[in-house]
């Protein structure tokens, strides 16, 4: 058993998104039930409104009282049985569109998916960096990594994170930039949209106490474990026998087995030491990166205070992870663990890109940082960061 805090607004998205025009009173209602205020119904099927009402580029841009004097919408009639559900805007909302923030039984939550993949992460960095002939083994087959996850990751399946819920339904709603150095683009400092985002915020009431994160380790379990360990272990060699793999293969593989076994079977050995070592270097490069940046656009001290804040937490022993998107990719990433090599190779298979049908990025430094609008009508706050109990 343990317990989660919310230190600052987390978006785990759905994968939809809306646009603001379908926010009318603290609340997101669905398009059409918008479009049934329109009196005149014929109105809508005018070719020129159409045309505008398909292309998203335009709509997401438009207005809230552009659109509806365009189609004659009036918010005021809009059937409120209908609404999706409640939002929080916590500061004026431009039109633009919003990404939904997952959902479960029409209560936020953090998938204990996401936990458990970030744990694993963790995990992986910890077998790499104190097992050198294990590091120099996944580096040199960066390019087979899928077919050596396929061959081990079964016994990653011991480790079971539940869903954390919490005791509402109202996400907050915040509009989020990403902030960086100057560029012939952006000669006063780059300042880059990325739209409203739905969030959970500190102070969102949990709908228990105490939260599942890690199941406890009874002996039952690990003995399921080991059960899940040894057919791991005969699967490698049944494909030693056929030729699959090579001996090497096969031991160093059953070596990696047995540390993932070593490791699950107990978090809170390997886990608050590792995690924190990581989020504390990642922060410290922010915060120097911070420092670099002259774009007065966003208030970047009060965020260096922030994570100042957090490295105390962290020297006093508590537990700081990052979740969500629009976060630093080094958090979840095992790549720094390979030091220089890192840039030289693993980038070229693992570097997030940097948009829809675009490149991978060229670098890995951190080259901007994505800040939220908060109620202050400030751009001064950060994405993700939660303190876990175990």
């Amino acid at each position: 058993m343990g317990r989660i805090t919310v230190l600052s607004p987390l978006h785990i998205g759905s994968g939809e998104e809306y646009f603001t025009i379908t926010l009318h009173n603290n609340k997101r209602y669905p398009l059409e039930v918008m479009l049934d205020t329109v009196e005149n119904k014929v109105d809508l099927l005018d070719l020129t409104s159409l045309n505008k009402l398909t292309n998203k580029s335009i709509v997401s841009q438009m207005p809230k009282d552009e659109f509806f004097r365009m189609f004659k919408i009036n918010a005021t009639k809009v059937n409120e049985s209908k609404a999706l559900y409640p939002v929080n805007p916590m500061h004026s909302i431009k039109a633009g569109n919003v990404y939904e923030c997952v959902k479960t039984f029409n209560k936020l939550y953090i998938p204990g998916s996401s936990l458990k993949g970030y744990i694993i992460s963790m995990m992986w960095y910890s077998i790499l960096k104190d097992n050198p002939d294990i590091r120099k083994y996944i580096f040199d087959n960066l390019n087979s990594w899928n077919s050596i996850n396929n061959r081990i990751s079964a016994l990653q399946n011991m480790l079971i994170v539940r869903d954390i819920i919490f005791d509402s339904n109202i996400p907050s709603l915040f509009e989020a930039k990403s902030f960086g150095k100057s560029s012939p683009r952006y000669p006063n400092g780059v300042d880059i949209p990325i739209g409203i985002l739905e969030c959970i915020t500190p102070n969102t009431p949990l709908k228990e106490e105490n939260i599942e994160i890690i199941v406890n380790n009874t002996n039952s379990s690990i003995q399921i474990a080991n059960q899940i360990k040894n057919t791991c272990i005969q699967s490698l060699k049944v494909l030693k026998e056929k030729g699959k793999i090579s001996v090497d293969q096969m031991h160093m593989e059953t070596k990696i087995i047995n540390q993932i076994f070593d490791h699950l079977k107990d978090i809170k050995l390997w886990f608050p030491t590792v995690n924190n070592e990581v989020v504390k270097e990642n922060i410290n490069r922010e915060i120097e990166f911070l420092k670099k940046i002259n774009n007065n656009k966003f208030v970047k001290y009060d965020i260096i205070y922030f994570y100042e804040e957090l490295l105390n937490k962290i020297k006093d022993g508590k537990i700081i992870i990052r979740l969500g998107k629009h976060t630093n990719y080094y958090y979840k990433s095992i790549g720094p663990v390979f030091g220089e090599d890192f840039t030289k190779k693993y980038k070229d298979l693992f570097t997030p890109t940097t948009g829809k049908n675009q490149k991978k990025k060229t670098d890995p430094s951190i080259g901007t940082i994505n800040v939220l609008k908060s109620q202050t009508e400030r751009f001064d706050s950060v994405l993700g960061f939660i303190e876990i109990e175990l």
